[in-house]
């Protein structure tokens, strides 16, 4: 592992993270910013954080700045007090609309950053795709948003990213898909834009042996060995094919061998369910269940803090993961890297903007979004083919570790840091 020095040949790099995710709210978003604030301070950079009131860090290298959780523009103004303060080399604002309640002022950050501190390199890391939503607006914000926008100059701004996208010095995607949706709304981003997908978030738990993962089985219900327990892994909300997924199970629970199906996760905050609509989201998926009449058949786990081994150990008793999306697998769902690091054969859902990195029948195998039957279909030829299973579940597990490990994510961040990507 390389330290900062020697990876962009700086003496000492100052990096202060603004998010408004970060441990304990329960979003992968805030995992993933605490992870690689980590990962960053283990490769000698100095690291900061400005989260909300409530945030914890679990890492002492890590320097916490807390502002109010509700982020307005009295938040902001304290925000770039502090970025004066700590004098950073670089400011990495981590975004998705949702985080901020959908509130305008973050999207201007970068603006007023650069007119307070105009030698700070300033990066904009796109968590996921969905900036300030216009209907959770009111009149204040609207007025306030508008103001804003006459007094940082109205051209190549958006009402969903502000001037995060004009005014940034670069942009960090998680996918390759991400990045070319920012570029169709603004060419600009194409050259000072980067996708780096998430390793695994979570720690990985050591292998289960023979006759742990037998036991833990047993307490489940499954005692023989053509038992098959399906894992599914990450925060529960609309557009993770669940409901498809509870569909497949119902087909599946009519061979002459048991089937489970365990969810390996919860529900994310609040605000991101009544975003959507659906704040009632996990009931509706019980209630789903019970009417298919596969409840009994549904293992769910409750939530596990950051930091914690046992979503790893819950994944080690699954026979074969499935992440069945509406919109298909991409590389910017950390879920699917974690799953892969345990060496699972994973069943995938493909769409046409999945990346060549998944492979068919190679790392993964496909199926069709939104179709139990496609499910069903691709989870027999897994149980059927022990061959394909050992491939799929070594060429999954070596690209989660190799080609999107925590050394390569750091290595790549610390150049769109220091402007050598």
């Amino acid at each position: 592992m390389r330290s900062v020095r020697e990876v962009i040949g700086a003496r000492e790099l100052k990096a202060l993270f603004i998010t408004a995710a970060f441990p304990p709210l329960r979003t992968g978003g805030a995992d993933f910013v605490h992870r690689l604030a980590s990962e960053l301070a283990a490769r000698e950079v100095d690291v900061s954080v400005i989260a909300g009131d409530g945030a914890v860090s679990h890492d002492a290298l890590i320097h916490m700045h807390r502002v109010s959780q509700k982020w307005n523009w009295q938040t902001i103004q304290k925000t770039v007090s502090i970025v004066g303060k700590v004098k950073p080399d670089v400011v990495d604002i981590v975004f998705t609309g949702w985080m901020y309640h959908d509130h305008p002022s973050i999207s201007f950050l970068p603006t007023l950053i650069k007119r307070s501190c105009p030698n700070i390199r300033v990066i904009v890391h796109i968590e996921s795709l969905g900036g300030i939503r216009r209907d959770k607006s009111n009149f204040a914000r609207a007025a306030s948003r508008y103001a804003a926008s006459l007094l940082a100059g109205r051209t190549g701004i958006s009402y969903e990213y502000g001037t995060l996208l004009r005014d940034s010095d670069a942009i960090i995607t998680l996918s390759e898909r991400d990045r070319k949706e920012l570029i169709q709304r603004q060419i600009e981003v194409a050259a000072k834009s980067v996708a780096i997908p998430p390793p695994p978030i979570m720690p990985v738990s050591p292998t289960l042996s023979e006759k742990e993962r037998r036991s833990e089985r047993a307490r489940l219900g499954l005692t023989n060995d053509s038992d098959l327990l399906l894992g599914f892994y990450g925060y529960i909300y609309p557009g993770k094919g669940i409901e498809t997924l509870f569909e497949a199970v119902k087909i599946l629970r009519s061979s002459a061998r048991e089937v489970k199906l365990m969810i390996v996760g919860d529900v994310p905050e609040p605000y991101v369910l009544k975003r959507e609509g659906r704040p009632d989201y996990l009931n509706e998926l019980k209630k789903l269940a019970h009417d298919l009449e596969i409840y009994e058949r549904v293992v769910w786990s409750s939530y596990a803090p950051y930091g914690s081994l046992e979503p790893s150990r819950r994944l080690r008793l699954s026979d074969v993961c499935v992440f069945p999306f509406s919109s298909g697998i991409n590389s910017h769902n950390s879920s699917f890297w974690f799953a892969a690091a345990h060496g699972l054969p994973i069943v995938v859902t493909h769409s046409d903007s999945t990346e060549p990195i998944f492979v068919d029948r190679e790392n993964v195998l496909f199926a069709k979004p939104n179709s139990p039957q496609s499910l069903v279909e691709a989870v027999n030829k897994l149980r059927s083919d022990n061959d394909l299973r050992a491939r799929i579940g070594a060429n999954a597990a070596d690209a989660a570790n190799e080609l999107f490990g925590w050394t390569q994510c750091v290595n790549e961040t610390l150049k769109v840091y220091s402007g050598k990507f």
